[in-house]
């Protein structure tokens, strides 16, 4: 900057430190998902970010990055784009409804030694209940990062009966 006064071009202050200010934050917002992540005494409450958790974080996004994939015809892919179109196809695919051979289910069938009783087969049957998902939403691990859509374990167990009807519109399969 100084370099540029001298120069003769004027510089705004005020903008100057306003936009500092906002690249804190940005700063400030980036940083608090490596400062979650890291175990050890670094993560204590107060603790200033070394480069040390940031590199540690950047570590591990990088080892969880899919470089590159194969699709079915066994071309190698490495476009991001191209890697989350096979993924979207293997798994459209996947989870698609195909036509069976009833002979060979039946065959397969009569090969299972266990099934499960009458009851528990209407307990699966059954429209899920409040207190099933009540002890599902309760039982997760507590202190975790906030899934896709921002919220925590914590604020699902808080506001239950709040998030009831989205549960019950979300689970209903009939």
């Amino acid at each position: 900057m100084s370099a540029q006064e001298a120069n003769g071009v004027c510089i705004n202050m005020n903008q100057y430190e306003d936009l500092n200010s906002k690249l804190e934050e940005i700063e400030k917002i980036k940083c608090q998902g490596a400062i979650s992540r890291p175990k050890g005494f670094w993560s204590v409450d107060g603790d200033k970010n070394t480069a040390y958790i940031l590199r540690l974080e950047k570590q591990r996004q990088h080892s969880k990055l899919i470089t590159e994939l194969k699709d079915n015809e066994g071309k190698v892919s490495r476009d991001t784009g191209e890697i989350l179109d096979i993924i979207f196809n293997f798994y459209s695919n996947l989870y698609s409804c195909v036509k069976t051979n009833n002979d060979n289910k039946n065959k397969m069938l009569n090969f299972l030694s266990s099934t499960i009783d009458i009851s528990d087969y209407e307990t699966c049957e059954s429209d899920i209940t409040f207190d099933e998902i009540y002890r599902s939403v309760n039982g997760m691990k507590k202190g975790k990062t906030p899934g896709p859509d921002g919220l925590n374990c914590e604020c699902y167990c808080k506001f239950i009966n709040e998030f009831k009807d989205i549960f019950f519109s979300h689970f209903q399969l009939h």
